[in-house]
């Protein structure tokens, strides 16, 4: 039997890391290695474009290692997969795979860069990781107008911006673009590999879509700084400093009644892909 590959789509912003939490620490269902996302896969995609290239590289250097109980010899932290194949990719989670078989029930690739990946790479790699592993991929989605805000402010953290004046501007990223991101994962791997989770939903008990999904029962699910929204009053959990230090500023009912016009083709977009809106999205509340 194929050992289970487990590919993290995103989204950014969206909890991605109390996802990984759960899934990985809590319920030792999934198991990565030394970091959450290491953009592998990512990287090879623009192999052959220099300037993305050397995006992901220096993104790699930021990586932090959350990982510590990983497998004795398996990886010394950022440099986890030697080479520039797929091969060497799937030569790394093999050998995870021997090292962790016994504990866990699939490895696992949680770098939200896997949802900008395009239909034609994916296809590519598609036989050789169907050689080797059962694939199945999930992503999580937020409320587009409040994960769009939390992005905003981890820009203007980093480059000393105005979070109002950045949101106004740039509240649109391909993060943003559920739709799109879950249908051209479907083309390529089928819609009966890959599961969207609805954070809100997720986080307010209702986990038995994505139980089903991997076949396993998820007993404990992480705390999340983003549920429920409390914005800059967010609790600072142990290990969820990239969530409650993206939540700074608190959003206002009238940059709230813009986005809501701006971003509205995400919300229509995602009633027409899965025939229903959560019902805590496109909300207003003050946080």
């Amino acid at each position: 039997m194929k050992p289970k590959l487990l590919l993290s789509a995103g989204i950014a912003f969206s909890a991605t890391t109390p996802l990984y939490y759960t899934l990985c620490y809590d319920n030792k269902y999934a198991q990565t290695g030394a970091v959450k996302e290491h953009g592998f896969l990512h990287m090879l995609y623009n192999k052959n474009n220099e300037i993305e290239r050397r995006k992901d590289v220096e993104k790699k250097k930021k990586i932090r290692p959350i990982n510590t109980d990983v497998p004795e010899g398996l990886c010394d932290g950022y440099d986890m997969i030697e080479g520039d194949t797929i091969d060497d990719y799937i030569k790394y989670y093999l050998k995870l795979w021997e090292q962790i078989k016994d504990e866990y029930q699939s490895v696992a690739d949680f770098s939200n860069q896997n949802a900008l990946l395009s239909k034609e790479f994916m296809e590519e790699i598609k036989p050789r990781l169907l050689e080797n592993f059962d694939v199945k991929v999930v992503m999580v989605f937020r409320d587009p107008i409040r994960r769009a805000w939390s992005k905003c402010n981890d820009i203007c953290q980093t480059y000393d911006k105005n979070p109002l004046i950045e949101f106004s501007t740039n509240m649109y990223n391909e993060h943003a673009d559920y739709g799109s991101i879950y249908q051209k994962y479907v083309d390529v791997w089928g819609k009966g590999r890959v599961c969207a989770v609805v954070m809100e939903e997720f986080w307010s008990g209702q986990k038995w879509g994505l139980c089903d999904f991997i076949g396993y029962n998820l007993k404990n699910i992480h705390e999340n700084a983003y549920y429920p929204d409390k914005g800059s009053k967010a609790p600072h959990y142990d290990y969820l400093w990239d969530q409650w230090s993206s939540n700074t500023h608190d959003l206002d009912k009238v940059t709230w009644d813009i986005a809501c016009k701006k971003m509205q083709w995400i919300y229509d977009d995602f009633r027409k892909i899965f025939g229903y809106l959560p019902r805590e999205w496109r909300v207003w509340y003050q946080t």
